[in-house]
């Protein structure tokens, strides 16, 4: 998702600055607008490998995007940790936006299961809920399916209350029909739809690279989850949730 939107001549992307080396956690709930600005401003600056993934194209599993820098009006934040500090900050930036991407809570589970994040030796069946074995680095961290429930419901509480700002959408969507609905997010985010974006979607798709982190994928891993991850969990999975407002995100 970061990279579709990276492709936006008008979009610097970067990655968990507040998670990054030189900005570790510099950021709380009690930070104020300055503290806000400080750290995006440094951000924007920066040349860590980390937080412009650099390090990433210098494996090969992203690629090198030109940049005018007097194109670029947007910063945007990706970021998979720091859910409620992200809340907290949207209150300082009126003209913030904020995109939440849920999947499949099988597909979620499994692709941490099947990672390098998921810590060695720890046993998936004791942890797939809690997410207990994964928090070990301080604040910020989300893990298991008590946390994508919890996280679910709250950004869908905040779309409700203030569409223009807070957008949640499928991951399978995205997948699906990656053309139309990065139309719609870049609607949203008041980005124009380019070329340069238009051709990275197709060639995301085109091959596929085994590399979990790569961006280059076949849809198929969508529903990789089907054949992979323990039955008796998803079983578990889908029957709690049947019935309730997130059922809609196991079709």
């Amino acid at each position: 998702m970061s990279q579709i939107f990276e492709y936006s001549p008008e979009v610097l992307m970067r990655l968990s600055p507040n998670y990054s080396y030189p900005f570790k956690n510099m950021l709380d709930e009690n930070s104020s607008r300055a503290d806000w600005e400080a750290q995006l401003t440094a951000a924007l600056d920066t040349d860590d490998p980390f937080m412009t993934q650099n390090w990433r194209r210098e494996r090969g599993e992203l690629e090198w995007i030109d940049k005018d820098p007097n194109a670029v009006r947007k910063l945007i934040i990706k970021d998979t940790r720091f859910h409620h500090l992200y809340i907290k900050g949207m209150s300082n930036f009126s003209d913030a936006k904020c995109l939440f991407v849920i999947r499949h809570p099988c597909g979620h589970l499994n692709s941490w299961m099947t990672s390098s994040e998921f810590p060695k030796g720890a046993d998936f069946a004791a942890n797939w809920r809690s997410g207990a074995c994964r928090r070990n680095e301080g604040p910020g961290e989300y893990w298991g399916f008590d946390d994508w429930k919890a996280l679910a419901l709250e950004f869908l509480a905040l779309e409700d209350e203030q569409p223009e700002r807070f957008k949640v959408f499928r991951y399978e969507d995205l997948v699906a029909d990656p053309t139309g609905m990065t139309q719609t997010l870049f609607e949203f985010s008041g980005l124009e739809f380019v070329d340069e974006v238009r051709a990275f979607l197709a060639r995301s798709h085109a091959r596929h690279d085994p590399n979990v982190f790569s961006v280059f994928r076949s849809p198929t891993v969508a529903g990789r989850w089907r054949t992979e991850f323990p039955a008796e969990i998803a079983a578990e999975i889908l029957a709690e949730l049947e019935g309730t407002d997130l059922a809609r995100f196991t079709a």
